[in-house]
Formats: C-alpha cells, structure tokens, sequence
C-alpha cells in the first residue's frame, strides 16, 4: 500500500481557497519510540471544523543495536532503517485553536529490521534449538529479520498551543502521547549451515517462532512538534 502519495494527495487537495487564518499548520517533529530510539520528521494539519483536525506526518527511525532474545545463546546485531508515515483525525472537544486533543487514524510502517550473527565456537559449548543441539561451526552466520505488519491503527492524546495572535495564526508546539497497536511480531531466520544439517533451517525458524511470541504487540510514542499555523 503506497500511502506516502496518499497522504501527500490529501494535504496537496485540501481547499486551500478557503483557508480560515490559523486553520493551516506545518511542523517538525520529534518522537521517542518505544525502546526502538528517536524519530525525526515532518508533518502538516488542517482545521476542517473548530473542533476537528486532519494532519499528516512523515518521519524516519534509525538505530542499531546488540540484542539477545529471552533464551540468552545467540547475540544479534539489529539494525532498522525505517520511514514511516501517520494519517490522523484529531479531536479538540473545547472548539479553540489551543488545547488538548484526542486523535485516531492509521500508521504505515516501512521497511523491517534486520538481525545478523556470526556464532563463534566456544570449546564445549552448544546451542539448543527445537530440541536439538548444534555446535557453533554448524551454524555459521545466522541473518533474519523482525518483520511486522504494514499498516497499523493509531490512537493518542495531546496538547497544542500557539504563541500567536488569538485568530490562531503564528508559531505552536504540541505535545502528544500516543500508541500503535496490532504488530503481530514475527522473526525470520536464515543460517548459512556450513555443514548442511538439513533439520537446521526448521529448527532455527522453530527457535524464532518461539521468540516471536515474546515480543511486544504494540508500542507507545512520544513526541514534540515545533511549527508554525497559517
């Protein structure tokens, strides 16, 4: 689903000849993201009634990190590059250009990050998975991914207040608290099995399916917005 374009049609075909003052708003954005690190990005609104909101946002996600699932044998390396996009509604129940609000909408999820492994051989120790024991050198590097799904429902609340003149136009900051829901989690893995057991692509999948569903389904944003109202 393109909905990059989507969201950039939206804001490009919204009745700018109609334009109430204070009723357009660009900003930037910062965001922290659950455990994952800080995004960054932009994103645009409109007030298409006193109490209703339609905004838009582009941001992007990069950190790399050292992981070890719950079972502890086998340290990755995860490393995501993601840009992602949100398309909210957001409610002002007080019908004022400042305020607390509440927001719903969809959030697009970008490319999955990556887990790599190189499992060195450690005399007398061996690696369980699914029940069988394998040594390090059957192993070899090990690569997947944490895969989720793509589009995901988005609630939230927060607070917008604008420095300028009381018709609503100049410079604002929000705050906004919110949460992405519906992950549904799922770790691949791949291994370059240097000594070919054939029971080992199954038995390492096995391993991330039973890790995949340890992992969180949701996580909570939150985040900082800087901009100015038109």
């Amino acid at each position: 689903m393109k909905i990059y374009p989507i969201i950039l049609a939206v804001i490009c075909l919204l009745p700018t000849a109609s334009f109430a003052e204070g009723a357009f708003e660009v900003g930037v954005s910062g965001a922290k993201i659950g455990d994952l690190g800080n995004s960054n990005g932009l994103e645009a609104g409109y007030r298409i009634t006193p109490t209703l909101r339609v905004r838009g946002g582009y941001s992007t996600l990069d950190y790399k990190q050292d992981r070890t699932f719950s079972t502890g044998q086998i340290k990755f390396t995860e490393q995501l590059k993601q840009k992602n996009a949100r398309f909210t509604l957001d409610w002002f129940p007080w019908q004022d250009k400042n305020g607390f609000y509440g927001s719903a909408g969809i959030t697009h999820l970008g490319d999955p990050s990556t887990l790599s492994a190189t499992v060195t051989p450690t005399p007398g120790v061996g690696y369980s998975l699914n029940g069988k024991q394998y040594a390090a050198a059957d192993l070899g590097n090990i690569t997947g991914a944490v895969e989720t799904k793509k589009t995901l429902p988005y609630v939230g609340v927060g607070y917008n207040h604008c420095f300028g003149k009381k018709s609503g136009n100049g410079w604002y900051i929000q705050a906004e608290a919110g949460q992405v829901s519906g992950l549904s989690s799922q770790i691949k893995m791949q291994s370059s099995n240097p000594n070919n057991w054939s029971s080992l692509p199954a038995d390492l999948q096995a391993y991330a399916d039973q890790e995949s569903t340890k992992l969180k389904n949701s996580y909570t944003l939150y985040g900082i917005t800087i901009g100015y109202r038109f």
